[in-house]
């Protein structure tokens, strides 16, 4: 007799059919968070806003999760391009990032936002479903200026996951020449070395670029500790532009077993 047929036969006898166990991702309870994002509009060139998307552990087999924006101060076809989509995780994969297009201008009009929002996933649960995406206004009277957005990470809760906060420093207009800044970090309620790895570098633009992302590797950790925060200060070294927004918020959260 068959090995597989054995095993049916005596659970029958044994007063009732095999049931098969749960699948991984349901039984690991793989949960899946979006983080919030920020671009300077600028005037000429499209910018995209980057949302980040984890999972709380490495994906035990494939996890799907669709996404789509929806209007807040900033509206679809003036302010961005609506976009709605599907992530996929292959088994192994904790992080992916999707991307919406951002369309300048010369409007005095302050920051806006719009959501990017995710659907039901299969195979894993929601921990948080809604990233905020902030379009910076530059205030074009000022001249060209140099900005720094904010970000938002997940600690991962098992695994050889490596998560890492992804700032993005624009010019509001690309410039003829090169632009020089310096990109440091500071403690607020995070601390340099037990929650992420310090930042203190210097960044070129070269003449036609605007925009630069840098990545700070965050601690993983299974301390319940809260939202916690630091700093990322960028400083004008050289270069015919001015400051706009010169300090950002990273925000680490915890992970979501």
């Amino acid at each position: 007799m068959k090995l597989r047929t054995f095993l049916a036969v005596t659970a029958v006898l044994a007063g009732g059919p095999l049931v098969a166990p749960a699948p991984a991702a349901q039984a690991a309870g793989t949960t899946v968070a979006i983080g919030d994002a920020s671009v300077v509009e600028g005037h000429m060139a499209r910018r995209y806003v980057k949302f980040t998307v984890t999972l709380s552990q490495p994906a035990p087999s494939t996890i799907t999760v669709p996404y789509a924006t929806s209007d807040g101060s900033a509206i679809n076809g003036p302010d961005y391009k609506a976009k709605a989509a599907t992530l996929t995780f292959s088994a192994g994969q904790t992080t992916k990032y999707f991307a919406v297009l951002v369309w300048p201008d010369s409007i005095v009009e302050g920051d806006e936002t719009f959501d990017a929002n995710l659907g039901a996933p299969i195979g894993a649960t929601i921990a948080d479903g809604t990233g905020v995406g902030t379009i910076l206004d530059d205030d074009p009277s000022g001249g060209p200026k140099v900005s720094i957005g904010d970000a938002r990470v997940y600690q991962a809760c098992s695994g050889t996951a490596k998560p890492r906060a992804v700032i993005v420093v624009t010019l509001s207009a690309a410039q003829g020449s090169p632009v020089t800044v310096n990109v440091a970090s500071s403690d607020t309620t995070a601390s340099a070395g037990d929650d992420y790895t310090v930042l203190n570098k210097t960044v070129t633009f070269s003449a036609d670029q605007n925009l630069k992302e840098i990545k700070i590797p965050v601690s993983n950790d299974a301390i319940a500790e809260g939202t916690e925060t630091f700093a990322v200060t960028v400083t004008l070294l050289s270069g015919p532009v001015t400051l706009g927004k010169a300090t950002s918020t990273v925000t680490i959260e915890d992970c979501s077993p």
